[in-house]
This record gives C-alpha cells, sequence and structure tokens, in this order.
C-alpha cells in the first residue's frame, strides 16, 4: 500500500496544470490517509473491511494506470466531483422537499369519495361505475371545501337531471374531464345539468370522467352505444377543453407518475393515420422507468420538475389533432349536427390552442374572451363574471357550481340555443 501511495505522488510531480495537479493531490492525499487507518479499521471492521478493502486496492491501481494519461485522469475526477456534488445537493433538496411538504400537510387539499367512483379498464385506464352513487367530502385541512354525490347511471356516465326529457328533440353530448364531469358539484349544478335548463329543446348528456384527455373522448365513440345511450336524432356535441389535457395526451411525467401510467397513448403514423399505441408504461416502457426513477429525486421533488418542461408547437397540434379526429367521427355518425370544442375560462395558452384548432377547422368558443369585460370580442356578458363574489373557483382549480351555471348561459347564447332563441 506505501508503494502505491509513492506512486500516486510521484504521479503528481508528472501531472501537468495546476487543476490536475491539485485533484491529483486530493487523490494521493486520500490513499495516504487510508494507509493510515488501515490497520484500525482492519481489527474493528473484520470481514466487512476484508471484502471492501478489496475494492480500495483495486481503484488505487486503476489510479496508477491512470497516471499515464493525466487528461483522461482529468476528465474522470472531474465527473467524480461533480457526481459528489449532485448527490449532495440532490439530498439536501429531497430534505427540503420533504420538509416543504410536511408543512403544507395539515392544509393539503384532500377528497375522499365512498365508494370509489371508477374501476380499470384495458383501453381507457379507467371507466365509471355503473348504477352507483359516491359520496365525495373535500376538506383543506380542517376546512370543508364540499360534500357533494355523484350519481352514475346503468351507462356509467354521470346523471343529469333535466325537465320535461320527452319535449327536447336535439341532443348535448359532453366530452371532457372533470371539470366536464363536475367535480365537486351535485348532479344538478355541473355544466351539462345547467346547460339543459338554459336550452329547453336539447337533452345534456354528461360524459365526462375526471382525469381524462382528448384521447379517451376520441376511444369513448367506438364505446358508446349510441341508439341506446343517445336516441334523439341530431344535436350538438361539445368537448371542453383544458390546457392539462396537453399534458395527458402527450404522457406527461408528473400525470404519469401520478394517475396517467395506463392511460391509453394515442400517435399519428407517416401515412396520418390515428394508432392507438396502449397504455403508457407499456407504449414507452423505457421511458416511464426513467419517469419513476426521476420521481425519487430530491432536485425533481422540490422545482416540481416534469417533462416536457415546456409545450411546444408539436404538443398543442397532437392535442388538435386528436380532437380534430374525434370532431369526424361524431359528424360522420351524426352529419346533420355540430362540434364545438369550449375554452374553459380558467384554461392557459388558449391563443395557441385556438390556433391549432382553427387549422383542422374545429369550431371553437373561448368562454373567457367572451366573459371578460375587456376582452378581445364585444362584452356581452362581461356583468356575469363579475356579478358574483370570488374565488370563482375550488382550491384545486375546479369550478364552483355558480361558474358552471355562468358558463352555460353564455354558452348556450353563443350556440344559439337558449330559451329566449327558440321563443
Amino acid at each position: 500500500m506505501a508503494s502505491g501511495s509513492l506512486l500516486v505522488r510521484t504521479s503528481v510531480e508528472r501531472a501537468s496544470g495546476p487543476m490536475l495537479q491539485w485533484r491529483t493531490r486530493l487523490v494521493a492525499a486520500a490513499c495516504a490517509e487510508f494507509e493510515g487507518v488501515a490497520p484500525f479499521l482492519r481489527g474493528r471492521c473484520g470481514r466487512f473491511f476484508s471484502i471492501h478493502v478489496g475494492f480500495i486496492r483495486e481503484g488505487t491501481m486503476i489510479f496508477q494506470r491512470l497516471r499515464r494519461h493525466p487528461t483522461l485522469l482529468s476528465v474522470l475526477l472531474s465527473v467524480l466531483v461533480s457526481a459528489v456534488t449532485v448527490a449532495v445537493a440532490d439530498v439536501y433538496f429531497g430534505w427540503k422537499a420533504d420538509a416543504r411538504y410536511a408543512a403544507y400537510l395539515p392544509r393539503r387539499v384532500a377528497s375522499h369519495q365512498e365508494p370509489h367512483p371508477t374501476h380499470p379498464d384495458p383501453e381507457l385506464g379507467y371507466v365509471l361505475k355503473r348504477n352507483i352513487v359516491s359520496h365525495d367530502i373535500c376538506r383543506e385541512g380542517d376546512r370543508l371545501v364540499y360534500d357533494c354525490r355523484y350519481t352514475f347511471d346503468e351507462f356509467g356516465r354521470r346523471h343529469t337531471p333535466v325537465e320535461d326529457k320527452e319535449g327536447r328533440d336535439s341532443f348535448l353530448v359532453f366530452l371532457g374531464c372533470s371539470f366536464t364531469f363536475g367535480l365537486g358539484v351535485n348532479d344538478d349544478q355541473t355544466l351539462p345539468a345547467c346547460m339543459g335548463r338554459e336550452a329547453p329543446q336539447y337533452v345534456p348528456y354528461n360524459y365526462g370522467v375526471g382525469g381524462y384527455g382528448p384521447q379517451q373522448a376520441y376511444l369513448l365513440q367506438d364505446r358508446i352505444d349510441w341508439e341506446k345511450e343517445v336516441p334523439e336524432p341530431n344535436g350538438i356535441f361539445v368537448y371542453t377543453l383544458i390546457e392539462d389535457h396537453v399534458n395527458r395526451a402527450v404522457g406527461a411525467m408528473h400525470l404519469v407518475n401520478s394517475w396517467a401510467a395506463n392511460h391509453p397513448m394515442l400517435r399519428f403514423d407517416d401515412s396520418g393515420r390515428l394508432v392507438n399505441m396502449g397504455r403508457f408504461d407499456k407504449a414507452h416502457p423505457l421511458l416511464a422507468r426513467v419517469y419513476r426513477i426521476l420521481a425519487k429525486s430530491g432536485i425533481v421533488r422540490y422545482f416540481n420538475v416534469s417533462f416536457p418542461r415546456r409545450f411546444r408547437e408539436k404538443h398543442f397540434d397532437l392535442t388538435a389533432h386528436i380532437i380534430a379526429e374525434t370532431r369526424r367521427k361524431c359528424l360522420t355518425r351524426y352529419p346533420d349536427s355540430r362540434f364545438v370544442v369550449v375554452l374553459y375560462p380558467t384554461a392557459r395558452f388558449r391563443d395557441q390552442l385556438k390556433a391549432h384548432l382553427a387549422r383542422y377547422d374545429v369550431e371553437c368558443i373561448d368562454l373567457r374572451e367572451l366573459l371578460e369585460s375587456d376582452g378581445a370580442s364585444p362584452a356581452k356578458y362581461g356583468h356575469l363574471f363579475s356579478d358574483f363574489p370570488r374565488p370563482r373557483v375550488y382550491a384545486d382549480g375546479h369550478p364552483k357550481p355558480r361558474l358552471h351555471a355562468v358558463c352555460a348561459k353564455v354558452l348556450a347564447a353563443e350556440l344559439g340555443i337558449a330559451a329566449s332563441d327558440s321563443e
């Protein structure tokens, strides 16, 4: 071992460059320190030391060979120092992330649903249960946020109460996620239910499911028994869009690591045909594993890192293209009907989403543009948006009942199906 240390010190003299000499001296000092404590460690640690000392000797021999390649030695030492720095930083930020979560835990927004409203599905990831009533209680710490019930019919969709159903001759089929489903509101407070009151000639149907993206709306078209579930001959399809649907279409890391690993992934092949690649963790097993590993990183958790880091044009285009294919399926089945995408007032990236939808000739209604008094279009409904207390959404971002009601009033008027339009 002494001869090994001598060779290390000799390599210091032969190494060129102050930075390389400094790093080599550091390793030489470590070897010398090891020589001093080796007898003590051998006596106290016994067999454990005997096993691991072999690795140290092998490392020393490798270092002796590398002394003839100072540039390579410098690179390896740089990599080692960088790796140690990153490891220490990851431990530190992991501790900070845990401390932040512990401080947040007493005021965490948590929802408890009994019985749970969904069950697994091999194609869509999960679907709503049939013929049950689920009780949902949400609290922010000790404060009650909402207490509501969800009723599901025999077709596994959210029940939408409507008056005088027999006197209505057209449908309003709503597609989307929890904003359409009506998370946090009762059956008669959802957007479809509010639309049923605003449009007396239309029967609303709620096919929204919490966490769904455009890929499920597309695949759902072949799962619905249209003759039984929607007997009206024509009507309007309404797809409620928020910016998180882009994350779901792409397969963002933070969603895959939480609840979207079993979501279907749709992609377009070279011929432009939409292909179902299956659930994300099966279609991209290596990427899914990398995502799971990254999720354990303290740096990733502290800075809320996700991939993709930002939306690009191809992500918006994929989302819009899938919605356009859903529109094609709907209108092929009901050629005398209408398909509309509704951008909810809280959605971000509205300009990008509208631009890409326009590329595929998909009609889009931007509710926020209509509701804001200083919007780009004439302010016909600004007083409706400002005439009730803030905030209009729950702490988790989902709309409260009053916002659903206001959006339904505006949407019915824009579609020309409001009660005043039919008189």
